[in-house]
């Protein structure tokens, strides 16, 4: 370890736009299958914007932007979905199965490719450190991602399970109280520079950001009161935090 990070015990990774992919393409993509498939009568490009813009609404309306706690009730990502496919088939006066168009977005994110460089790292960190996952995501394809990857990981925090989401600093505190770790002792590793970066430094936790090429959709809006706090450090690849950490 560099002496910036001598303390740290542990590497908690960001799953999607992380070490697996969710570019905008890939739903852009799948909506445009979905409505093929079920003959709606509707543009599919102004389909999947007008959804899009519902489940940025719960995006920003999931945390309070002052004090970054849960806005409640708890909506895990399929519930948030499946009320964003319905209230979009009601902007073009048509009926249609939410929750079964929710499921096809768990499809699409349990199948998602990893970065090419994803899992060597992981291999080489589990050799010298403790690795776990804390992700925004639902359950099911979160754990859907690490089977079809055969990742093995020490401890794994959806958002689903802590019941908020990033960068709500209780995920972070939530995730350093199972390890039996202080949050200094944590370095939480994100694509993200407001859930990851920020919601990590927030809670005490050391923070890299890790720049990947693609337009990465589902991150929380930036509330414009915020400010947000820089990260330890930002590299472009993994292997580049294999030759600070290891």
């Amino acid at each position: 370890m560099t002496k910036e990070f001598e303390n740290v015990k542990m590497i908690a990774f960001d799953m999607y736009g992380t070490l697996v992919r969710n570019d905008q393409s890939s739903w852009e993509s799948l909506t445009k299958e979905i409505v093929k498939e079920f003959s709606l009568p509707v543009d599919a490009v102004k389909f999947h914007e007008l959804w899009s813009k519902h489940e940025k609404t719960f995006r920003q309306s999931r945390l309070d932007p002052k004090t970054l706690n849960i806005n409640p009730p708890f909506k895990s990502y399929k519930e948030a979905w499946a009320i964003a496919w319905d209230k979009t088939f009601q902007d073009f006066g048509i009926s249609g199965d939410a929750n079964l168009f929710a499921d096809r977005g768990i499809e699409k994110m349990s199948r998602g490719d990893s970065f090419e460089d994803a899992g060597f790292a992981i291999k080489q960190l589990l050799q010298k450190v403790r690795v776990g996952i804390l992700s925004n995501a639902d359950n099911n394809y979160l754990w859907g991602s690490i089977y079809k990857h055969q990742w093995e990981f020490e401890l794994i925090i959806s958002s689903e399970l802590a019941r908020t989401y990033k960068p709500d600093p209780k995920i972070f505190q939530l995730y350093c109280e199972r390890v039996g770790l202080l949050p200094d002792e944590v370095l939480y590793v994100g694509d993200s520079l407001y859930d990851d970066v920020h919601g990590a430094k927030n809670a005490g936790l050391h923070a890299v950001q890790i720049l990947r090429s693609q337009d990465t959709p589902g991150r929380t809006p930036v509330p414009q009161e915020v400010k947000l706090i820089p990260p330890d450090l930002v590299i472009s690849s993994l292997e580049e935090l294999l030759s600070i950490v290891l």
